[in-house]
């Protein structure tokens, strides 16, 4: 018997064994840290959730332009804005 490593070995084999179990448990670790950057993707949210109103409707910022100066702008019967 061989001491080599602080293995006791015959003829070697055991630290090819080793070897062997060590590249494997690294793929295998590896593999498994793709898979979960792939699960997890690269889209984050911002936390924030729009404020619904009425019938579940969501209130937009909309630049509104007129050809004409000093047009009338309503929205559902009230003025908003010239």
């Amino acid at each position: 018997m061989l001491a080599s490593g602080g293995l006791w070995t015959l003829g070697g084999s055991t630290r090819h064994q080793n070897m062997n179990t060590i590249m494997k448990m690294k793929e295998t670790l590896g593999l498994a840290l793709f898979a979960a950057l792939i699960v997890t993707g690269c889209a984050t949210t911002d936390g924030q959730k729009p404020e619904k109103g009425l019938h579940g409707t969501i209130a937009y910022l909309v630049e509104v332009e007129s050809s004409e100066p000093g047009a009338r702008v309503e929205a559902n019967n009230e003025y908003e804005g010239h």
